[in-house]
């Protein structure tokens, strides 16, 4: 017996892609751009490592004090966009809903996301837009 479900899963589904799921959604990303991390210690790291680093930021962001709110997560990068989490976080609740924005993947770091995380002014939600709500510790426990 299954006494309670996963709320968040990472998994790599090939060689270039992954799926996150949050709750009742899913989607699935691009690997590629995940390699590629400007800013990271090692330009030209795994996409492997590149996802361990993204979410390791998600979580550096999620419990941040100082977390712009809302704030906003990437998770798939592409050429002329990537897929974001738009975030509101209030105690130890945060809100969470899909979406995209015009921003090419290339020009955002997977490791270091906080330049861009309260830069969601261009951001997308996508239709129809879930809004899902999550209790904070338990989300990053299982990031």
């Amino acid at each position: 017996m299954t006494l309670f479900s996963r709320i968040a899963e990472i998994r790599t589904i090939s060689g270039d892609q992954f799926r996150l799921r949050l709750g009742s959604e899913q989607r699935i990303g691009s690997l590629y751009y995940l390699g590629i991390d400007p800013r990271g210690p090692d330009h030209g790291c795994s996409a492997e490592t590149g996802l361990v680093r993204l979410f390791d930021a998600w979580i550096t962001l999620l419990t941040a004090p100082d977390v712009p709110r809302p704030c906003w997560l990437p998770f798939d990068f592409a050429d002329e966009i990537t897929r974001w989490v738009a975030c509101e976080r209030s105690d130890r609740t945060v809100h969470m809903i899909f979406g995209w924005a015009p921003v090419e993947g290339w020009a955002v770091s997977p490791s270091d996301v906080r330049s861009w995380a309260a830069a969601g002014a261009v951001f997308v939600p996508d239709d129809a837009a879930i809004v899902q709500s999550f209790y904070l510790p338990r989300l990053i426990s299982e990031l």
